[in-house]
């Protein structure tokens, strides 16, 4: 008896271990999380808006909730675009809250890290 128990534990510890070693979504519970592929899937979508200067698609990336609590989000993104001089070539998610920037004469090119 205190075998099957043992051994009804050691299944049951494995079937753990494989549930949320594998990121899996069991019973509509969230193991692990893709936050960090949802965000930099969202930052692709605004790079992409703001390369082509689209108000239109750039505020569809918004909550509605986000928009009402903006502080004149057309006139302020009307801003950005105008900042934003050249072409956007890449971008990266920093890993600190350091934000270096730099200009390079030939192309305009603005890197931030």
């Amino acid at each position: 008896m205190l075998k099957r128990i043992v051994i009804l534990l050691l299944i049951f510890i494995a079937l753990l271990v494989v549930l949320f070693s594998n990121s899996c979504v069991f019973s509509n519970i969230r193991v692990f999380s893709n936050d960090g592929q949802k965000a930099d899937d969202r930052m692709k979508q605004i790079v992409e808006a703001i390369k082509n200067q689209n108000k239109e698609d750039l505020k569809k990336l918004f909550s509605k909730q986000a928009l009402s609590e903006a502080n004149d989000f057309d006139e302020n993104t009307d801003y950005l675009f105008d900042f934003i001089q050249g072409e956007i070539i890449s971008w990266e998610k920093a890993d600190g809250a350091t934000v270096v920037s730099g200009k390079e004469s030939e192309n305009n090119r603005i890197e931030m890290f």
